[in-house]
């Protein structure tokens, strides 16, 4: 097979709650054994074990990966790849804590995308730049990527409405423009229920709810934050940001006692999740200590109250 159209969506082969198997079913369609694929196809799988190695925190690995990538692509006219190599970078800088290299190289990949018309990748790039900037620089990016996004009809691009809304509303929320995040929000929100991504759709109304304790609204946010938790547990998907939020909500209650166990939670929730960013060490350390981590019998809730 020569074309890249017959081989699989790259996409469809992540395992996005697993890097590490993510990583071994790449390799499987790059075993030399096996029909090999395009270069092109190929190249931008490679892109992909590096990222799946950074998500693991092999962070020397997926470096070398993604050298050896941009090695490869100098005998091979592959525009997505060269966007992927400098976007991928981006992300591992980021986690390394270089903000500014991981800025440059994610502005780079944003250029790169719009003069190739990569759309899709184009607001990757854009949301990255969004999601490591200032708060004054990263509204701009924002909205400029949602926009994009929200009137496009091509699905690649317009999928991204939720993660940019939501990213955005963020980013408000650290400018303590309230109006502004909630209407990100409700966006998001909107989307993931059309969507039928409840999962997704309970962490935006976790942070509706976080809107309403930021504004001082303390017992109505605990009060949501408490339907979002049991919510959670009865359907199996405990969400570390909700248990969190119900954690804060309490603390900020007076509750202290009350509010140990569901910071405990956060704690393993969000330590055991290759997405929790590796940057914010000094937020797990703060949970650990409220949560009591380590202390006798101290492991989360077995109900909601």
């Amino acid at each position: 097979m020569s074309d890249s159209t017959n081989w699989p969506p790259i996409r469809s082969l992540w395992r996005y709650d697993d890097p590490a198997e993510s990583e071994r079913v790449f390799r499987v369609y790059l075993d030399p054994s096996r029909s090999q694929p395009p270069p092109a196809w190929k190249l931008e799988v490679e892109t992909q074990i590096g990222r799946a190695l950074a998500l693991q925190r092999k962070f020397d690995e997926a470096l070398a990966q993604l050298a050896r990538v941009s090695e490869e692509m100098k005998a091979h006219a592959c525009p997505r790849v060269e966007i992927l190599v400098p976007l991928e970078t981006a992300r591992i800088e980021n986690d390394l804590g270089n903000i500014a290299a991981a800025i440059e190289l994610a502005t780079y990949a944003f250029r790169l995308a719009e003069q190739a018309e990569e759309f899709g990748l184009a607001l990757d790039s854009a949301h990255m730049v969004a999601y490591i900037e200032e708060p004054e620089a990263a509204v701009e990016w924002g909205e400029r990527a949602l926009r994009i996004a929200e009137e496009s009809d091509v699905l690649a691009v317009h999928r991204w409405v939720g993660t940019l809304a939501v990213n955005l509303g963020h980013k408000y929320l650290d400018l303590t423009d309230f109006e502004s995040a909630e209407r990100c929000f409700h966006k998001a929100l909107q989307f993931r229920l059309a969507q039928g991504d409840d999962s997704r759709a309970r962490e935006v109304e976790c942070a509706l709810a976080l809107v309403e304790r930021l504004r001082g609204n303390t017992q109505v946010a605990w009060e949501l934050q408490r339907v979002l938790y049991q919510q959670c547990r009865d359907v199996g998907d405990p969400s570390g940001y909700v248990a969190e939020e119900c954690g804060e909500c309490l603390l900020a209650l007076g509750r202290d006692d009350e509010a140990r166990p569901y910071f405990a939670e956060a704690y393993r929730l969000h330590s055991g999740s290759c997405w929790f960013p590796p940057t914010e060490s000094a937020r797990l350390d703060r949970l650990a200590e409220l949560g009591g981590v380590g202390d006798l019998g101290v492991d989360g809730l077995t109900d909601a109250s």
